[in-house]
Parts: structure tokens; C-alpha cells; sequence
């Protein structure tokens, strides 16, 4: 066998390891939401090994429509083959599509992989109107998938320099999230759109680790890093370590807990102090509401009704320069905070 050969090869064992590696821990949702008959699989976006992970975690064979450029690509194209790819040109590709279309009636999964959908993780979901074309053509349901965490960056283009990112393959879990299909008749890229999201709220609500309580998190990171600077004020430069932080925090939390009450407003400028409130609040077990002081009474009063709150945290400056606040009707500040933050970070 020709030393090329083999080292593609090698490359498309090692990248189906590791995104098996992915999938292993990976957690799968709407297996069930997959019609028996043929259907286009519509996914979020496909970047790296996204395309070789949804296929692990899909029960379905897919054939893939590849833009022709990546098609092309020398130690890619043996993967492509062997899953009966169908190259798209960048002009003139009705045939592919329709090749496509006729698929997808026959029975099979189609999941289109075109140059414009290689995008990085995490920006916005891009849908060409070719999905709409090849829905309407074969006449069969489209199938919204979402694939969240995974970490690669994108197949190599003439956007991209490098293919290989420092990624967290071994370290983050994934989720692959099928949805409801959508008819032919009500098939639109804004339903689709509406679709995806929704399945990525699902998939976030169940990354591992927001079971756990917010506090707790602070304290670990804050313990695990107290000699590093936490905090550095970009108006004073005034900078505070994770234990420091930690310290005044609980020390502020504790005359928090005192205090009924869910939420707690902030009404501080952006730097050390408003941090610090922040996180006391968070430690007290309550919910912090950041105030703009600067937007007027009206919207300040409506704010803290609906909000239910009765506690703030702030500073004599800002009482000063926000007549707008109704802080003795309304809103009860705690008398002692001013001087806590004072004696503690030099507010």
C-alpha cells in the first residue's frame, strides 16, 4: 500500500477515536423524534469532526453533501467516499441537489456539509436556502439537529490556516440533540431556525455541572486560585487576589443572610465593589440584580417592584448622584455595607 495511503488512513483512524471518544460520554436526546422513512438532517453547524461525531451518534447511515472544494481535499476524501458523499460545485449545483432529493425519497438521511455551514463553534447558525430546495424536492420530513461542545475548528478552507485548535476533546461532554421533523408543507428557515435553538436551551440545560449551586463554584475557584489576581479596576487599577475576594465576600454574605428576601439590588459602578456584592450575594443563597442608576426613576421603581426587592447594596457616592432611587420608600439599604466595603477593599 502506497505510504499516502496509509497515512490517510491513519488520520481518518485517529480523528474517528477520538470523536468516538466524544460520543462514548456523549449524551444523545430525541433518538426517538427519527422518522422510519427517508428525511434531510438539518444540524446547527458542522466544523471539524462534527460531521464523523453526528454520524457515531445517529442510529441512521448519512450521506453527506459535501461542498466540492472540501470534497477534494487529499486525506478527507477517502471518509467522504466511503460514506457515499455527493460533491457539491459552487456553481451549478442543481444536480447534486437533486441527486440529494431523490435520495432522501428513496430512504435514505441526507445532511448537507457545505463550505458556508464550516463555521466556528458558537456563531450564529447560518441556513442556506439549499435546505429549503432539497426539502421541497423530496418531499420529506427535515429533522433539526443540535450538536453542542464540540470543540474542533473548522475543516480547512481558504478562510482557515490551521485545522488543528487546542481543543478539550477528552475533558468536555457533548450532546446530540435530534428534534421533532418538520413537514415539507410547514418546512421554512425561520421555523428551522426557531427549531435549532430550541434544542440548543435543551442541550445547555443539561450540560453537566448547573445542577450544582453557584456559590459552591465561587468558593472552589476562588479557593483553588486565592494567590492569582482576581480582580483587576480597570478605572483605579486597584487589583484584589481569589482569597481576598473569597474573605470580604463571606464576610459580607453573612449580614446578606440576615435579610429576607430572594433578590438583593446592586447599585454600584463596574469595579471591585460592585464584584464583591456580587458575590456575597451569591454565597448568602440569594439572587443578585445589577441596578443602572443612570436610567431614571420610573424605570428604577418598576424594576425593583417587579423584582420584589427591598434590599441594596451601595455605596454614599451613588446615593448621592441617584435622587432617582427611592431608597427610603421602597428600597432599604443596608445601613452597614458602605463601611464593611470600606474597612475591606477601600471603596
Amino acid at each position: 500500500m502506497p505510504i499516502g495511503q496509509k497515512f490517510r488512513g491513519l488520520i481518518l483512524r485517529l480523528f474517528g477515536g477520538l470523536s468516538r471518544l466524544s460520543v462514548d460520554k456523549a449524551r444523545t436526546f430525541g433518538l426517538e423524534n427519527l422518522p422510519e422513512g427517508g428525511f434531510l438532517l438539518l444540524p446547527n453547524n458542522l466544523s471539524g469532526l462534527d460531521a464523523v461525531t453526528l454520524q457515531l451518534a445517529c442510529p441512521r447511515p448519512i450521506r453527506f453533501i459535501v461542498n466540492e472544494s472540501i470534497y477534494r481535499v487529499e486525506w478527507l476524501n477517502p471518509f467522504f467516499r466511503s460514506r457515499g458523499a455527493i460533491p457539491m460545485p459552487s456553481v451549478r449545483a442543481e444536480e447534486a441537489l437533486c441527486e440529494a432529493a431523490n435520495r432522501v425519497r428513496q430512504g435514505e438521511t441526507v445532511c448537507m456539509l457545505a463550505e458556508a455551514e464550516l463555521i466556528r463553534p458558537g456563531m450564529p447558525i447560518q441556513l442556506r436556502k439549499e435546505f429549503e430546495l432539497i426539502a421541497r424536492l423530496s418531499e420529506e420530513p427535515v429533522v433539526p439537529v443540535w450538536l453542542d461542545r464540540l470543540s474542533m475548528s473548522s475543516f480547512p478552507s481558504e478562510r482557515e490556516k490551521h485545522f488543528f485548535k487546542r481543543s478539550n476533546w477528552f475533558s468536555t461532554p457533548v450532546a446530540v440533540a435530534f428534534g421533532k421533523p418538520i413537514s415539507k408543507d410547514a418546512f421554512n428557515i425561520g421555523l428551522a431556525r426557531e427549531r435549532l435553538l430550541e434544542l440548543g436551551e435543551l442541550c445547555f440545560e443539561n450540560r453537566p455541572g448547573l445542577d450544582d449551586h453557584l456559590g459552591r463554584a465561587t468558593i472552589r475557584g476562588l479557593r483553588r486560585h486565592q494567590f492569582r489576581e482576581a480582580i483587576i479596576d480597570g478605572i483605579d487599577h486597584r487589583r484584589m487576589k481569589g482569597g481576598d475576594l473569597l474573605a470580604v465576600s463571606i464576610a459580607l454574605s453573612r449580614l446578606i443572610k440576615k435579610h429576607s428576601g430572594r433578590r438583593v439590588a446592586v447599585v454600584l459602578p463596574p469595579g471591585i465593589g460592585s464584584v464583591v456584592a456580587n458575590a456575597a450575594i451569591t454565597l448568602a443563597a440569594k439572587t443578585p440584580v445589577n441596578l443602572n442608576f443612570t436610567v431614571g426613576r420610573a424605570a428604577l421603581q418598576s424594576a425593583i417592584q417587579q423584582g420584589e426587592i427591598r434590599l441594596a447594596i451601595s455605596a454614599e457616592p451613588v446615593i448621592k448622584a441617584s435622587p432617582g432611587i427611592p431608597w427610603t420608600q421602597e428600597l432599604y439599604r443596608l445601613e452597614n455595607v458602605v463601611s464593611e466595603l470600606k474597612a475591606k477593599i477601600g471603596l
